[in-house]
Order: structure tokens, then sequence, then C-alpha cells
């Protein structure tokens, strides 16, 4: 074999293997650059995420004490249009009642045991033996029928009433309510009055994390799954294989 060809070869072979090299790099810092940019785009974009749902978070909390001292002017007026015995009022002077102010229900407790009992509503379906009180409600509800005030630190308290965040308490769980209880020892049941479904599914909807996921969704085709994680919670030893959690629903 002629020199000139054994230099054509490796200077073939020589041009080759930089053509080759070039590739690999440019392919390389074109993955490293892709992917860094990706990330940078994942990052931006739950930061906007988080700082969306921690600005409506607050206009929730706000939305939510409103709500709350409204519950608490209704069942204010409302105790002072009822006998303090709950054997002279009638269903018929609750409905009135919860028509007057619209949109709320009105159910009066008793304490039967350690446990309460709804005996009279301006919703039947409301009334019920069982007790429809568990955890920091219960608790909220035993410090208020106990002392005419609540010392919980969650919640909302006001004069002779406390209320909890929305929540699924009553008789039907597929609705999510907001609930109010005044008692202010003056008679001989407690006073619950809730805002009915329809007055608050517009703030839930409107400043729902889940909203919020649903329309950063819609704006950025590419984003396949949202999912938020409390670490503090998340694996914990109550939490079952399908993700559920009783403890920190």
């Amino acid at each position: 074999m002629s020199i000139k060809i054994r230099i054509t070869i490796i200077l073939s072979g020589s041009v080759l293997f930089i053509l080759l090299l070039n590739i690999a790099l440019n392919y390389y810092t074109t993955h490293e650059n892709l992917r860094s940019d990706s990330e940078t785009k994942m990052v931006l974009t739950a930061k906007i995420i988080g700082g969306a749902i921690e600005q409506t978070q607050h206009s929730w909390e706000a939305v939510d004490k409103q709500l709350g001292y409204n519950l608490w002017l209704s069942a204010t007026l409302a105790a002072n249009q009822l006998d303090p015995d709950i054997r002279n009022i009638q269903q018929e002077q609750l409905q009135q009642i919860a028509t007057l102010h619209r949109d709320i229900n009105i159910s009066l407790m008793i304490r039967d045991g350690q446990g309460y009992k709804v005996v009279k509503s301006s919703d039947p379906k409301e009334v019920t033996p069982s007790d429809p009180l568990t955890g920091h409600w219960k608790n909220a509800v035993d410090q208020l029928y106990e002392h005419g005030q609540a010392a919980m630190a969650q919640g909302q308290k006001l004069d002779h009433f406390w209320t909890g965040s929305f929540d699924y308490t009553g008789s039907d769980s597929s609705h999510i309510n907001k609930w109010g209880f005044y008692y202010d020892q003056k008679r001989n049941y407690l006073i619950r009055i809730s805002f009915q479904d329809t007055s608050v599914q517009n703030f839930i909807t409107i400043l729902s994390p889940d909203e919020i996921v649903k329309q950063t969704q819609q704006v950025d085709y590419r984003i396949m799954e949202i999912t938020g994680i409390n670490p503090a919670t998340f694996g914990g030893a109550t939490m079952d294989k399908n993700g559920n959690d009783w403890k920190y629903y």
C-alpha cells in the first residue's frame, strides 16, 4: 500500500472521527441544554402555580372570614327571634327565619350524653339521632357549650359563636357547606347555622387549587400532570396505598 493511500486513509479516518465526535458532542450538548431548559421551565411553572395558590389562599381566607361573620350575624338574629325553650319552637318558625335570611339552614341541637343530636331544623333531612360532630369540631362545640365561648386554635371565634372552615359536616356528604355554632348559655339548645352549598360553590370553584391546576394545564398543553405533595405528611403511617389519608384529608 502506497504512502499516498495510507495518508488518505488516515486523513479520512481522522475526519470521520472528528465528525463523529462533533456529532456526539452536539447531541450531548443539545440534550443537556434541552433537559436543563425543561427543568428550568418546570421549576418556573411550579413556582407560578405555588404563587397563584398562595395568593388565592389569602383571598380564600378573607372570603371565609367574611362568611363566618355573616353566619354569626344570622345566628345572633335568629337567637333573638327564638324562644329559649326548644319545646316552644316549631319547624315552621325555623323555615320562616331561614327564608328571611336567604340561603341558610338553621338546626337546633341538644346535648345527648357526651355527644349532640339535631332535633329540629329548617331542613327536615338534617334531623338525625346520630352525633354529627367529630374531631376538633366536637371539641369546639364542647367548649362553646360548657363556657359559652370556644378557645380552639382552629376556626373563627366570635361572641358565643364558633365556625370552622368549609367542610362536609351534615347529612349530605356530597356537598360542602360553611357551618357555624351559636350558644349563649341562655337556652336549652345550640343553634347550628349554615350556608347552603349554592352560596359558596362559586367561591370554591374560583379559588380552589384544582381550578388553578386545570387552567394551567389548559394554557400549556405539554403539562401532563400536576401533583401537590405535603412533605410533612406524604408517605406517613396514616396514608393508604391509594394515597388517601384519613388524618390529613
